[in-house]
């Protein structure tokens, strides 16, 4: 399972950072608060298994998307 993490986290990031190339202004703050949310211990508590972890990404990277068309 930890491979299997990694390699979402992995895709979502570079999706995610992909789509900050194309944003501005609200795009660069919430790639902030994201990178600074995923990256805090305390917060790591929240996401316990895998499968929290994934609908979390997917769900910050379907608001990029949502964001980008706007």
């Amino acid at each position: 399972m930890g491979v299997f993490r990694l390699v979402i986290i992995l895709v979502n990031v570079i999706v995610i950072l992909g789509k900050y190339l194309e944003l501005l202004g609200a795009g660069h703050r919430l790639l902030f608060y994201y990178l600074s949310y995923a990256t805090k211990p305390a917060n790591r508590r929240l996401l316990v298994t895998p499968l929290k972890d994934a609908v979390f990404h997917y769900l910050v990277t379907l608001f990029l998307l949502l964001e980008v068309r706007k």
